[in-house]
């Protein structure tokens, strides 16, 4: 009852006020700011399912179904884990041109190569044919790792190719029914190492990298996830640990 109908009826501004303060006012108050609360939430789109990290929102299922609105340790459309959330798209090409842009990166789980544990006891690569340019297997920022292990195949040599080894094992891998497996590049590999607890279980050992250094071959980039250190080791020779990732 507003204060004119209260005055119209013969009670005082004071009596009215007084008036509408009893028990069934103030749920009436209560009940009418629920509906108002659920009203906005209604509007405004927030789900009771949603979950929150910075500036993005979503559900763990938007992840593993759509590929939107994942965080880090989110299960991904590949079956694997997210281990980069980016805030803005990166350049994440797989050939010279490809316009490609991605906002994340997604690791295939332990038990990627058949049974718990990552592969190991593999060369980096089969030998390179002789005429590849190194700088075009030395990229190492986040995004190039697609980029650099198309470049490995098209370069090894056509009598070795088949020859077992990470960069061919990891491109063969159909983990979620997904054929853009990985190996990652360097950044990308110390970004896995960074989130290693959050995203599977890792040896405490060197892994590959799909980045060279000075020459092609004989100096590849790892990172060994024990602690963080960083190598450079012949390809060729040197037998590591590996894992795939992807990029969406």
């Amino acid at each position: 009852m507003s204060e004119a109908q209260g005055n119209s009826a013969g009670i005082g501004s004071s009596d009215a006020t007084s008036a509408n303060s009893g028990p069934s006012a103030s749920r009436a108050f209560v009940i009418s700011g629920l509906v108002a609360l659920v009203v906005v939430a209604v509007v405004s789109g927030i789900g009771l399912t949603a979950k929150t990290d910075g500036a993005r929102s979503g559900t763990a299922a938007e992840c593993a179904d759509s590929g939107i609105n994942c965080t880090v340790g989110d299960v991904g459309p590949g079956g694997g884990k997210i281990f980069y959330a980016a805030a803005t798209p990166f350049s994440c090409p797989s050939v010279a041109g490809d316009n490609a842009t991605c906002k994340y990166l997604e690791v295939a789980p332990d038990d990627w190569n058949g049974a718990a544990g990552d592969a190991a006891n593999l060369r980096w690569s089969a030998p390179l044919n002789p005429t590849v340019a190194v700088t075009n297997i030395a990229l190492n920022q986040i995004g190039q790792g697609r980029i650099n292990a198309s470049r490995i195949l098209a370069a090894q040599a056509t009598a070795t190719r088949d020859t077992p080894n990470s960069v061919r094992k990891v491109s063969d891998y159909r983990g979620g029914a997904k054929s853009d497996w990985f190996l990652p590049s360097f950044y990308e590999l110390y970004e896995l190492y960074l989130v290693r607890s959050q995203v599977g279980n890792f040896a405490a050992d060197f892994y590959w990298s799909s980045s060279v250094g000075a020459a092609a071959g004989a100096n590849v980039r790892e990172v060994n996830f024990a602690s963080g250190s960083k190598g450079l080791v012949n390809g060729e020779s040197v037998y590591d640990n590996f894992r795939p990732v992807r990029a969406f």
